[in-house]
């Protein structure tokens, strides 16, 4: 198609990428790509230019070396998300059994930050298919079981706030707060819902969204029992 375009560029020998959701981790950006390679033992983040007359070449390959608890306790890693942007980017890695983001430059390919450990029961389920968490405004917003929406600062990796989606009813089985999960992040506000992997009839009531202010944390509204977010449907 006219607007389209592709061009084949010479890389490095040796690059090494990991999957998630069995396709390649590659985030495309309007200067370069950025892949994220890793295991128990190392991390691994590499960037190739896609300018003109740049094409392929290597901007930073970075490896950085994991705590010995990884290998020691076989943890289970998840690639987590990368900014739109490339200053002051970075792109994350999720430790289900620590339930902690690591996070890293893709400016630099450097390390960046570890956060505090979520809910102890965001550990559960495989990575992204139970537990949401995007980038946006500077930040990392994180959210899975254990009901509470996460921000990080994406510099320090600090908590800046924390917004619990409690439940009123004591019903849902998964805990004392409701499941939580990311619908839509626009307009400095994060819109966060409900779901559920295999939800029993009757189901829980006052299922909530809830609309969040991105850079306090203050709830803007909420209605309980409004809809569902559906799991497999996408946001």
């Amino acid at each position: 198609k006219a607007n389209c375009y592709t061009f084949n560029a010479t890389i490095p020998k040796g690059l090494q990428y990991s999957t998630s959701f069995f396709s390649p981790i590659l985030k495309v950006l309007p200067d370069r790509v950025v892949s994220l390679y890793f295991n128990h033992t190392h991390v691994r983040v590499w960037g190739l230019s896609t300018e003109p007359g740049c094409e392929g070449q290597k901007l930073f390959d970075n490896t950085w070396t994991a705590p010995s608890s990884w290998k020691e306790g076989y943890v289970t890693q998840h690639y987590g998300t990368t900014t739109n942007y490339v200053e002051d980017g970075f792109i994350t890695l999720w430790i289900k059994e620590e339930q902690k983001h690591y996070g890293f430059s893709i400016e630099t390919g450097k390390y960046l930050w570890t956060t505090e450990a979520e809910h102890y029961s965001n550990a559960y389920g495989w990575g992204n298919a139970e537990h949401t968490w995007y980038a946006a405004y500077g930040n990392l917003y994180s959210i899975g079981l254990g009901g509470d929406l996460y921000c990080y600062d994406g510099k320090t990796g600090a908590t800046l706030w924390a917004y619990p989606l409690d439940d009123l009813y004591g019903e849902p089985v998964t805990g004392q707060q409701w499941w939580g999960w990311i619908t839509l992040i626009a307009d400095g506000k994060v819109y966060v819902g409900t779901c559920e992997h295999s939800a029993e009839n009757p189901l829980p009531r006052g299922a909530p969204q809830a609309c969040i202010n991105a850079t306090d944390g203050t709830e803007i509204w909420r209605v309980d029992g409004m809809f569902r977010n559906t799991r497999w449907g996408g946001n």
